[in-house]
């Protein structure tokens, strides 16, 4: 065998090698689900509305169904929200924010981070999905009606615009 025979062998043997590695290294990865859900809540209770400095507080548990094809984030959601808005009408919303099967068996638990614009909610959940486990982080957007008792929800659905507000801390007595 000459010389340009032994390169040519050892270019595929390099090459099989590279493929079979990259093929395992394939096989073992964890791959990102792409999830959505959506649906509409109420409040459960009327909504508290204080003032609060520069801020109107608003807290109010709210429920509701929302339907999904991944069966962690098809149930009965309920948030348990803190929204502040600042008299220029924007602010920000925290609380937990959960997902039940009819059972009451927990299949998703987050925490809301989010800006509020008028009645619009838009930010991040992050937190678990159970059964089978993984970590969560997804969009979502509620639109409040103005009094704040009714709201439809998407999380991880539809396009979201990007919102960013710069913000007085709210107090933490309110």
């Amino acid at each position: 065998m000459g010389r340009p025979v032994h390169i040519l062998i050892a270019c595929a043997l390099t090459l099989s090698t590279a493929t079979g590695v990259a093929a395992g290294s394939a096989q073992k990865a964890i791959r990102a689900e792409s999830v959505f859900t959506a649906g509409t809540s109420k409040a459960r209770h009327p909504v508290t509305k204080v003032k609060c400095g520069s801020y109107t507080v608003v807290r109010g548990t709210f429920a509701g169904g929302v339907g999904s094809p991944d069966p962690r984030l098809a149930g009965t959601i309920v948030f348990r929200g803190r929204i502040a808005i600042g008299r220029d009408g924007t602010g920000v919303a925290t609380g937990p924010f959960t997902i039940r099967d009819e059972k009451q068996k927990l299949l998703m638990k987050t925490t809301l981070r989010a800006a509020v614009v008028g009645s619009s909610v838009r930010g991040l959940l992050m937190g678990k999905v159970y059964g089978p486990n993984a970590s969560f982080l997804g969009t979502v957007t509620i639109g409040f009606d103005p009094r704040f008792t009714l709201a439809g929800v998407r999380i991880g659905l539809g396009i979201t615009e990007n919102v960013a507000i710069a913000y007085a801390p709210v107090p933490k007595k309110c």
